[in-house]
């Protein structure tokens, strides 16, 4: 089940976390927004992530945020959440889960399209 409050301004819809170990286990990094800067704040996380996958510390990412997103089932723009994934092997595929809380159903059916971000 995916559940979301409704937006609140000056909310911050990503946490920062990371842990490291020495062993050759999953690495989790999350991170939080703390400014309206969303797309220079992605990019800092994205190069964050760009170096331990370059550095063999990380071998598979989920990056989540809230998007605006032309939908290309029916060419309406739509809020979505934003599911960026990536392992060595596929590369980047983008996952997007439209929403509209003045719908019934407020989750749509997702849909994928690739993408051109790279990470390893």
């Amino acid at each position: 089940m995916v559940g979301r409050k409704r937006p609140v301004e000056g909310s911050c819809p990503l946490r920062s976390v990371t842990i490291e170990t020495e062993k050759p286990e999953p690495v989790l990094s999350m991170y939080e927004i703390v400014d309206k800067m969303a797309n220079g704040q992605l990019e800092i996380i994205r190069n964050d992530l760009r170096k331990k996958s370059g550095n063999k510390i990380i071998n598979a990412i989920c990056l989540c945020y809230d998007v605006h997103v032309i939908d290309p089932r029916t060419n309406k723009k739509t809020d979505a959440v934003l599911l960026e994934l990536a392992d060595k092997e596929t590369g980047t595929t983008n996952i997007y889960i439209p929403y509209n809380y003045c719908d019934v159903d407020i989750i749509k059916k997702p849909f994928q399209v690739s993408s051109d971000q790279k990470y390893f």
